[in-house]
């Protein structure tokens, strides 16, 4: 049987990579920790200085006496009045408020320094499984990631704004302002959430296969193992790699990955292509998901185009249509439901390739 040539990209260097820019497992996240100590720091500061202060009702700056009233003026009318005791309350909630928030900032502080520490150490854990079993690598992948400043400080902001509403509410017996300390609080979370540093990614490419961590866990495939999956997007598509143990990790947002998406393809082309020939020559139908490459034609379900009725493979915004000729098309799917779509069409071609010619009108 004949078979089309490899693919014909220049083979990469051997030469070890040099700094992507990305992930730097068991790096100290000097940033992240400075952060924290900044926030934990002000909570404190806060604090103390709105426990230690000296609560007193003021009117306009000047202190009240307990028969005074505070008129409210606004553009020079008197919107309202206010005793002694009232604007003495209102001092004491205001430096409660504060009292909390410096709280809030200490435990958020505290609390995801602990959690940086934690990722940290799961980082130096995940490094210690990199080891040079499989050479020098061709190349290396990773996917940037690092606490948020802005998400500490608004997530802070809001947990705070809760705080307030929520002392307000029980001063003033007010369900709306348990509302506010609901809307607010979650709101607060979420950034929260979405601040803590999490583990990046990491895919080494190598002669003989690839190693990739994720969720800090390493997998390492030989390339017959390599799935590839492109995924139709909208305007674009989602490129991702898939293994024994790891169904797929997208690589679109991984340093590099225009690089990435070219090299992985080919050198799995290169290692399943001729076993999959094999497989055909053998009488075995080899699957690519929905569709299937064998000695008698392509399969879809069960449906058979017989080689002498194939007229080509188009792909069209992101859907592949197997063609019939002279009665059209055989099928059509999406390209996320065809994994190693390069090897399909290698190995279609090649199969079509090696059948008798229909002899000319």
């Amino acid at each position: 049987m004949s078979v089309p040539p490899q693919p014909s990209s220049a083979t990469p260097s051997k030469a070890r990579p040099t700094t992507d820019g990305g992930a730097k497992f068991g790096a100290v996240p000097i940033a992240a920790f400075a952060t924290m100590a900044v926030v934990t720091i002000a909570g404190i500061v806060t604090y103390v200085l709105t426990k230690t202060a000296t609560v007193v009702a003021t009117c306009g700056g000047d202190p009240m006496a307990p028969n005074q009233v505070c008129d409210s003026v606004k553009n020079g009318v008197t919107v309202g009045t206010d005793t002694y005791a009232e604007v003495l309350a209102a001092a004491h909630r205001a430096n409660q408020v504060g009292q909390w928030t410096g709280v809030a900032l200490v435990v958020i502080g505290v609390a995801f320094a602990v959690m940086t520490f934690l990722k940290w150490r799961q980082d130096i854990a995940t490094k210690a499984q990199v080891t040079d079993e499989l050479g020098a690598p061709i190349s290396s992948h990773s996917r940037t990631t690092s606490s948020s400043f802005f998400g500490i400080i608004f997530g802070a902001g809001f947990i705070a704004l809760a705080g307030y509403f929520l002392l307000t509410g029980m001063t003033k017996d007010s369900w709306g302002y348990y509302l506010g300390t609901a809307a607010f609080g979650l709101l607060g979370l979420l950034f929260l959430y979405l601040a803590v540093p999490k583990n990046g990614q990491l895919l080494q490419t190598f002669d003989g296969g690839v190693r990739v961590i994720a969720n800090d866990k390493q997998h390492t495939w030989a390339w017959t193992d390599v799935n590839y999956v492109i995924t139709p997007a909208k305007g674009a598509a989602n490129h991702g790699i898939g293994g024994p143990g790891l169904k797929q990790l997208p690589i679109t947002g991984l340093q590099g990955a225009n690089e990435l998406q070219a090299l992985v393809q080919r050198k799995s082309v290169e290692a399943k292509f001729r076993p999959a020939v094999d497989a055909v020559n053998r009488g075995e139908t080899v699957a690519f998901g929905p569709l299937g490459v064998s000695r008698e034609g392509i399969s879809h379900g069960r449906k058979l185009l017989p080689w002498s009725e194939y007229g080509g493979i188009a792909l069209h915004q992101g859907n592949v249509g197997v063609i019939r000729t002279p009665k059209g098309r055989f099928a059509g799917l999406s390209l996320g439901v065809v994994p190693n779509y390069a090897l399909f069409v290698h190995l279609v071609d090649a199969v079509s390739k090696s059948q008798p010619q229909r002899p000319t009108a």
